[in-house]
This record gives structure tokens, sequence and C-alpha cells, in this order.
């Protein structure tokens, strides 16, 4: 099946979710901050949902960039999402994505995770990212690849749409990765900048999060040696 890479649309709601929902489960943050998402599935779908609604949000697209990779559906009616990527443009203006404890009346999330993840996120982004660049950088802001479609080079492809912007713009690329990632990353060029750690006052349970950064100068290089020939790609099964 030939895949795309294009602009997310609203009508890639549905399909966006169920890619956040059944792959960032892999990163241990997501856990951390849902832990009982299996127990009340339909709060986390809700949820998921009105996160990625908020983010295909007409009235911040300007400076955002939202890519998904789809296939033809089955039934021959249209195509569908299998991995997506958003990025943030702030050399273009400024946006505000709400982070997922903004939703009210959910059961699935440890509300204090939450809290402390977005208190040094917020923190790092600044010590990290804001200072030494500003505006002057190009933001990851997710990355995910629905499992039934990982390993089919469908994360490189947009992380390639990403490395192309930043070289067009020379701008550096920032991003808070996870373990699930670092290989990727890694390949790709990016610098391991930091680890950073989340944990609640009291509590033994923590999680860590990496903070990586790519100048790029090393962009040109990475970018021959990963895209090869430009066009679609096809999955293999």
């Amino acid at each position: 099946m030939a895949d795309t890479l294009r602009d997310a649309t609203i009508a890639d709601l549905d399909d966006m979710t169920e890619i956040m929902c059944s792959a960032m489960p892999m990163d241990p943050a997501w856990n951390y901050r849902f832990p009982r998402r299996k127990e009340f599935p339909e709060d986390h779908w809700r949820c998921v949902r009105e996160d990625i609604e908020k983010i295909l949000d007409p009235g911040s697209r300007s400076h955002r960039s939202v890519k998904v990779i789809t296939i033809p559906r089955t039934n021959g009616k249209g195509d569908r999402a299998v991995a997506l990527a958003v990025w943030e443009l702030p050399f273009l203006g400024h946006s505000e994505i709400s982070s997922n404890n903004d939703c009210t009346t959910r059961r699935d999330a440890d509300l204090a995770h939450i809290a402390a993840f977005r208190s040094v996120l917020v923190a790092s982004v600044n010590k990290y990212f804001d200072t030494p660049y500003g505006d002057s950088q190009v933001q990851l802001y997710h990355l995910a690849t629905h499992p039934d479609y990982q390993r089919h080079g469908a994360g490189t492809r947009l992380l390639n749409w990403g490395l192309e912007l930043a070289m067009r713009e020379k701008k550096p690329i920032t991003l808070f990765g996870s373990p699930m990632g670092t290989k990727l990353y890694t390949e790709l060029g990016f610098r391991l900048l930091d680890y950073v750690t989340v944990q609640v006052d009291g509590e033994e349970e923590k999680n860590r999060i990496l903070i990586s950064e790519f100048f790029t100068a090393k962009v040109t290089n990475s970018l021959l040696k990963i895209v090869g020939c430009p066009g679609p790609r096809v999955f293999k099964y």
C-alpha cells in the first residue's frame, strides 16, 4: 500500500486520536500521566480527541504544521492516517497548545503527575530552548505512528519533513524525547542535552525525559543518508 505525506485536516481527527491512544502508551511519560487509561478508555479517548482538535484549530495553523502519513482505506473510500507529527514554528508566531489536564471530569489521569510533568517541561523549555534560541527554532511537539504501521519508515519520513524545513530556515530543531525515540533521533544526528526527572514530592515513582536539539549545520548529511530518493514509500508486510 503506497503511503502519502500531507497536511492534516479535521477529517483526520478520529484517525489521529486512534494513533495517539495506540502509540503513546509505549512512552513511559504517557503512562505516568494517564495510569488509569485502561480503566476509563472512554475518558482517555475523549480527552485525547479534544487535545487533537485544539491542535487542528485553523486559528493557530499559521505558525504550526501538522502532518500525517496516510494509506488507502481497505474499502476504497478515502485514506486513513497512520502516523502524525506536530511541529511548532515560533519564528512564524505563537500559539498555546492546551495540556491534557484541560479536559474536564476525566478519570484516566493522575492530575498531580500531569501538573508535575507540565511544570518540569515549562522550566526545561525556558532553560534549554527559549533562552538560547528564542523564536529562532523548530519545535517537534508530537511524533507518533500507529503500532500496526511502525518500522516502515513513517516516523523517519515525518522527521525528514522537519529537517528539510529547518535547513531552509536555518533553524535548530528542539524536542523532548522518550526512550522509544532515542534510536531514531540519534541516527538522525540529534544531540542529547540532558535528562530531566519528573517526580511529585513524597512519591517514589518518577519519570525521565530526554532533551535534544539538532543544529541545521548537520542537516544536509543526515538528510542524504535517510531520505534517499524522494516520493511516496510503500509499506511491506
